[in-house]
């Protein structure tokens, strides 16, 4: 699998030297890319801006009208809040040696930052730092961070494996000068929930209006747009939005119910719809690869458009995922479930009351904390309690800033997931695809986060204002069945359920043949479980997880619990597959990647 990185390396003080290679070196300076999307724009003589992402200004990409608004403002944090679309800039003045990097308000790009001796060190890639700094070795390791990881799936705030080593936050300017030894941060943004006070209706009305807008903001650019179709939602939204037809990609196994959903949505919009298999061992080749791009902080698995270039990238520059938009104007995380009728699930959902200890109420019910397995049971007995205190800590810490931001109640919990959306686990699937195409995020507008934040709670529940939204923008796509349910997409959530009841209550009495719920191989991808039974070396892989000396180290976990984890999976008695691809994640993440390493200098006060 490819991967890809800009690394970026700055000696207040001067001193480090030429070296072959490097995309820019001044001695103070370096840039290094590997496999990158970054342009490098010198909008005028002793400037430079090297750009990536989607960098929009006034409604339109252009990097050189960005790159001149960046470098021309004498305040980059307020020049930075007129920026619109997912970015990261590295701003550089050459004659006064003053570096600023500058990230979008969702946090959509990743980058990291250490600075130590006089020299600090970024990367857009987590794997990269860490390895130069030891990997598994490192004196800064981080086992609750590593935990938090187990427990969450994901790691919050800025924190990562190595406690030298810091994510850069949503919507911030970070700087260095020359003689200055440490990185300021500032914060030119915030987030604020005030709710709209609007209808559903008219509320639907601006959210159609503004995913249209964000779509044509994200292919206002002269490349060839693709888009990665499902059958669900979120990229039937895209589709639905796009004045002229992108080249649709579907990824499946086989062509099941997933692909033919998806053909149809491509014949309804006059798009051409390329189907991509995906092979059966598919997850054997992206292992390392798909670690390296998240640092080990995003489980492998979610590498899903990885190794397609011959089948995408003759046929697109850039291609648009949905991602995003279903967690933003659906409340997928929400404290909600669905009721039961006659001991059978509906298929819409009631939100649960808010407890009065929040922060215990999310560590314990959020939905994509790790629940196949118990990630306590992994662990040794007398790290349990401090691990506990640790999941509190960081989710009180976030809960906090979200207050900062007006965030109460649903809102707060929102903010969970809403901040720092590059750590968020599907934004993988966006960086498996940067390799050989650019990926772009319409969900990551401005307009729409003022939307998300203005919604009230109500209209999140089942989905009320998305529906209404998306069937403006497209009534034939959303007369066309959803592929999660089988049923036409634009009905609400409540019908839904009693039609799902009537079918199935039809197909027991009548015998008619109604179509049910979708199985796992009717849909995009297999289940995790698949991920080993069906790929040999992982399975292998996961068989040697409790003889890992990498894990033992950490002297976090209890290896015979791990063992005995492994043995009831392979045996069949418990299904422990996203446990057990959690720490082949993790341990993959403490083992060094020697091909990786950057070519960093030597300490200035060597």
């Amino acid at each position: 699998m490819k991967t890809f990185c800009l690394s970026v390396t700055f000696s207040a003080a001067g001193g480090l030297g030429a070296e072959a290679g490097a995309d820019f070196g001044d001695g103070y300076l370096r840039l290094e890319s590997r496999g990158s999307r970054w342009r490098v724009v010198r909008p005028e003589p002793g400037r430079l801006v090297a750009l990536w992402g989607a960098a929009a200004l006034d409604g339109r990409i252009d990097d050189a009208r960005v790159a001149a608004h960046l470098c021309r403002a004498r305040d980059i944090g307020a020049a930075a809040r007129d920026l619109n679309g997912s970015l990261l800039a590295v701003i550089y003045d050459t004659d006064r040696h003053r570096l600023s990097i500058v990230n979008d308000r969702f946090g959509a790009r990743p980058f990291f930052y250490t600075a130590e001796g006089g020299i600090f060190r970024g990367a857009t890639s987590f794997k990269q730092l860490f390895d130069a700094a030891g990997g598994g070795q490192s004196p800064g390791l981080d086992p609750a961070a590593m935990f938090e990881f187990l427990y969450f799936r994901r790691v919050f705030g800025t924190k990562t494996y190595d406690r030298a080593i810091r994510f850069l936050p949503y919507a911030s300017v970070l700087t260095l000068g020359e003689g200055e030894g440490v990185p300021r941060h500032v914060r030119y943004w915030r987030p604020r929930f005030e709710k709209s006070g609007l209808g559903v209706h008219e509320f639907s009305d601006q959210l159609a209006e503004a995913i249209r807008d964000s779509v044509a903001l994200y292919t206002s650019d002269a490349r060839r747009f693709g888009l990665m179709l499902s059958g669900g939602l979120d990229a039937r939204a895209i589709l639905a939005a796009s004045s002229k037809p992108p080249v649709c990609f579907t990824n499946t196994p086989v062509k099941n119910n997933e692909w033919a959903v998806a053909a149809e949505l491509a014949a309804i919009a006059g798009a051409q719809h390329v189907y991509v298999p995906r092979p059966e061992r598919f997850l054997d080749g992206v292992v390392d690869g798909s670690v390296y791009l998240s640092g080990g902080m995003t489980i492998y698995g979610e590498a899903q458009f990885a190794n397609y270039e011959a089948a995408i990238a003759p046929r697109a520059d850039a291609v648009m995922l949905g991602l995003a938009l279903d967690i933003m104007f659906c409340g997928h995380y929400l404290p909600k479930s669905h009721p039961t009728v006659l001991g059978r699930p509906a298929w819409h959902f009631e939100l649960r009351p808010l407890g009065a200890d929040l922060a215990k109420d999310f560590i314990e019910t959020v939905s994509y904390r790790l629940k196949t397995s118990d990630p306590f049971s992994v662990v040794r007995p007398e790290k349990r309690r401090p691990l506990a205190d640790h999941l509190r800590a960081t989710v009180e810490e976030v809960m906090a800033e979200g207050r900062d931001c007006g965030a109460r109640d649903y809102d707060l919990w929102e903010f969970m997931h809403l901040h720092n959306f590059a750590r968020h686990y599907s934004l993988l699937m966006a960086a498996s695809i940067e390799p050989y195409a650019e990926a772009r995020i319409p969900a990551m507008e401005n307009r729409l986060y003022e939307l998300v934040c203005a919604m009230p709670v109500g209209f999140k529940t089942n989905w009320h204002a998305y529906l209404r939204a998306l069937t403006r923008l497209s009534p034939a796509m959303m007369a066309v069945r959803n592929a999660n349910t089988n049923i036409a997409a634009r009905y609400p959530l409540p019908l839904q359920s009693w039609i799902k009841f009537a079918r199935a209550a039809a197909n027991r009495a009548l015998g008619t043949r109604f179509a049910a719920a979708p199985a796992w191989w009717d849909r995009s991808w297999p289940e995790p479980r698949q991920s080993i039974a069906a790929n040999p070396g992982i399975r292998a892989a996961v068989a040697a997880l409790p003889d890992s000396e990498r894990l033992a180290a950490l002297g976090l976990f209890e290896p015979r619990a791990i063992r005995a984890a492994v043995e009831d999976h392979m045996a069949g008695r418990h299904d422990h597959a996203v446990l057990l691809n959690l720490l082949l994640t993790l341990e993959r993440a403490l083992t060094p990647q020697a091909e990786t390493r950057p070519r960093l200098p030597a300490r200035a006060d060597a």
